[in-house]
């Protein structure tokens, strides 16, 4: 059975705890003391396919930009500052991204 390429995310135990699991699946989660962190140990410890992968939570998370993308070992997201273009557009030049040096995502 193919994993849900959905991961809920929940708070849990009070603060900087975190549970990640497949939508549909919280039998099989894990946790960090940051959201990202439990979102990574999901995707290693299940040895999740590359792909894309929406996050949802019913609370913000801090730095998690959807979608994400796991390219282990990497879990990638769209540069907030050039939003995936690689390409910081001036007034009057374009100059490669300072945030992901071109590459149009960064790591998490």
């Amino acid at each position: 059975m193919m994993p849900s390429r959905i991961i809920r995310v929940i708070p849990y135990g009070g603060a900087f705890q975190w549970s990640a699991s497949f939508d549909g699946r919280p039998q099989t989660a894990f946790g960090g003391n940051t959201a990202i962190v439990a979102v990574r140990r999901l995707l290693e410890g299940t040895e999740a396919a590359a792909d894309q992968y929406t996050v949802l939570c019913d609370q913000p998370i801090p730095g998690i930009i959807n979608p994400v993308t796991w390219n282990p070992p990497e879990l990638l997201a769209v540069c907030p500052e050039c939003e995936g273009r690689g390409d910081y557009v001036g007034l009057q030049e374009v100059e490669r991204c300072g945030g992901c040096r071109g590459r149009g995502v960064v790591a998490l």
